[in-house]
């Protein structure tokens, strides 16, 4: 399994799992805030960015946009 994780400005951490593509976010205590299954739109995640608020979750071959830890 491979997760790819970043620390976003805010203090969250984001970790999306490849092998059941799924996103998290966690904060910098520990607790789970939110997290989705992506696997309608990925098969096999490979990056993540994050631009302001938004972030970008990809997988070579579809792109998912998502706001994953909005206020």
């Amino acid at each position: 399994m491979t997760v790819y994780v970043i620390v976003v400005p805010v203090g969250y951490i984001v970790a999306v799992d490849s092998v059941s593509p799924t996103v998290f976010c966690i904060s910098e205590t520990g607790d789970l805030i939110r997290w989705f299954d992506c696997s309608d739109y990925m098969r096999e995640p490979s990056d993540i960015a994050v631009s302001g608020k938004e972030y970008f979750v990809c997988d070579f071959k579809v792109s998912l946009d998502v706001n994953v830890c909005s206020q």
